[in-house]
Formats: C-alpha cells, structure tokens, sequence
C-alpha cells in the first residue's frame, strides 16, 4: 500500500491520491488475475510451434522426393518432442492453477465461517459459536 501511495504519486500526476493509488493496486490485481488465469506464455509458444510443425508435416506428405520424406520424418519427431515438452509444462500450469483455487476455496471458507461464527455470537448461541470456532 505504501509503495503503491508512493509510486502513483511519483508517477501518475494528472490525479490524486488515494483514488491514483488504489486505481494502481486494482490494475496490479487485474493484470494478476488475468495472468493467473490465461495460458502461459512459454505454453502457447510451444503449441504454436506444434501447430507449425504440423501444417509442415500436411505439406511434405504430399511430396515424394527424399530430401521431403527426411524433412517429414524431422517434423514428425519435432512434433513429438514439443508435444511432450507442452504436455509437461500444461500439467504443472495446472497443478499451480489448481493449488491457487484450492487456496480460493479456503479462504471463502474461511470468511464463510467467520460470518457464521459472527451470527452465532451475536444471537447468543455459544454452543454453535465455539464449535465454529
């Protein structure tokens, strides 16, 4: 929060804080969230080089020379091997992705029972708030 307070006002002069502040923080949290969210970079360059090798590979089946037969046998291969390479790397984006919507889910649950316990407290019912608690 300081750095953001700090950096807007340094950098962003046409408003004022906190609203430049804040605005900063939401466009962090956005880019953030959109990261999180979206394919990888390194995910996506792979797949488009696949996608590559593969038009390479329809392209050489129709020829019939040698110099084009070892041509498709290195696409084939290429295709192979950034096939594995994107099958690994989309397995541990997932498994970060999954780790991080374990952890959404938690602290919805978290703030789900903090409300209750809330609730529970204020009604007078101690019996439901300490097994909440």
């Amino acid at each position: 929060m300081v750095a953001a307070a700090t950096l807007s006002n340094r950098y962003i002069t046409a408003r004022f804080l906190p609203d430049k502040a804040i605005d900063l923080i939401d466009e962090a949290a956005s880019k953030l969230k959109i990261e999180i969210d979206s394919v990888p970079a390194e995910i996506d360059e792979v797949e488009r080089q696949i996608i590559q090798n593969q038009i390479d590979r329809e392209a050489l089946k129709k020829e019939t020379d040698s110099a084009s037969m070892e041509r498709l046998a290195t696409a084939e291969k290429r295709i192979a091997e950034l096939t594995e390479t994107a099958t690994g790397l989309r397995a541990i984006w997932e498994k970060e992705k999954s780790q991080i919507e374990a952890v959404r889910e938690a602290k919805s649950e978290l703030e789900k029972l903090k409300h209750e316990l809330e609730i529970a407290t204020n009604s007078n019912e101690l019996a439901r708030a300490g097994e909440i608690q």
